[in-house]
């Protein structure tokens, strides 16, 4: 890529998270006054995961996640380095495991929000005490199972299997 279309991925990048930047801030200043502690750290929690997903979707590396199955072949680097060890986690250098682990996150976080009545708004409920290995873990067994209906909408398709797995009561 030449330096005219690096500089041309910049500004989009920049232009990207300005936007996300304004929306979250005018959300917020509209609702203020209204605001309690456990919805101030929701919208924390969104504009965490606007950014990821802003970065995500811009990022060069991460286009290369262009499908669910990608994505799950990405993630096996991270499943099959860390079997056995739960005390200590080393992530590999690889660059697929790192755009794994990262989208997975952005998802995690995206899977707690919730709406004012507590509903979560992406239809998953992974445990409090749960962790992103085990995520990734879930995504890749359910990735290989149902293969043919991921579609090719990875965020769509993230966001059933985590449905599927960890479904609301």
């Amino acid at each position: 890529m030449g330096i005219i279309g690096l500089a041309l991925e910049g500004l989009l990048a920049f232009f990207s998270l300005a936007v996300v930047g304004l929306l979250t801030l005018a959300f917020l200043v509209g609702r203020a006054t209204n605001l309690r502690a456990g919805d101030r750290r929701n919208m924390s929690r969104i504009t965490l995961a606007a950014v990821l997903l802003t970065t995500i979707t811009v990022s060069q590396d991460a286009r290369a996640i262009e499908t669910p199955l990608q994505l799950a072949k990405n993630c096996e680097g991270v499943k099959a380095s860390t079997k056995g060890r739960r005390q200590k986690l080393q992530i590999p250098k690889a660059s697929s495991a790192l755009l794994c682990w990262g989208y997975m996150q952005a998802m995690q976080d995206i899977s707690a929000l919730a709406d004012h009545d507590g509903r979560r708004i992406a239809g998953s409920c992974p445990p409090e005490d749960g962790t992103l290995l085990e995520m990734i873990h879930g995504y890749v067994g359910y990735a290989r199972s149902h293969r043919y209906e991921l579609g090719d909408n990875t965020a769509a398709a993230v966001i059933k299997a985590l449905q599927v797995l960890y479904p609301c009561s």
